[in-house]
């Protein structure tokens, strides 16, 4: 092989090697984006997390602080401090905002459905009427097909 020829092969062989370098280092950045990239969800999900937990501990509290002003027999209602307006704070590059329900204070339609109760018919039908609704038996409410096709409670 004469020495021009040997030149030429040189070249190309670091031509090659150069490439394949820069592929490769090409390869590390992108996988570093993509770690960097996960890593900044997983901080945004932590931050998160724990403005939910915030929310969680400032509700349990109030509602604790309700319970302990009381002088007669505790009662809930919807006129206590943690059932007026939901809450907002700024935190940061977030918000948080709470609302508390109370979940008791709802129908359960399959109890009533199947129930005895006339204090829970009483109100069913007063409900009814302030929606403009037509009175009728809370035992013809459907229910789904259950196992064997016997008829099942909706939230069964």
């Amino acid at each position: 092989m004469t020495e021009h020829r040997q030149r030429g092969v040189a070249l190309l062989s670091v031509l090659l090697v150069t490439a394949l370098v820069t592929l490769v280092v090409a390869d590390m950045l992108a996988r570093q984006r993509l770690s960097l990239a996960a890593t900044a969800r997983q901080l945004d999900q932590q931050h998160l997390w724990q403005m939910a937990l915030s929310g969680e501990t400032w509700a349990r509290q109030q509602l604790r602080d309700d319970l302990a002003n009381r002088e007669a027999p505790p009662q809930v209602h919807l006129g206590q401090g943690w059932a007026r307006t939901p809450q907002r704070w700024d935190l940061g590059s977030g918000q948080v905002q709470v609302r508390i329900e109370d979940l008791a204070g709802r129908f359960d339609l399959d109890h009533l459905r199947v129930g005895r109760s006339d204090l829970q018919r009483a109100r069913y039908q007063r409900l009814l009427a302030q929606l403009d609704v037509p009175a009728h038996d809370p035992a013809r409410l459907p229910t789904r097909p259950g196992p064997g096709g016997k008829a099942q409670g909706l939230l069964d």
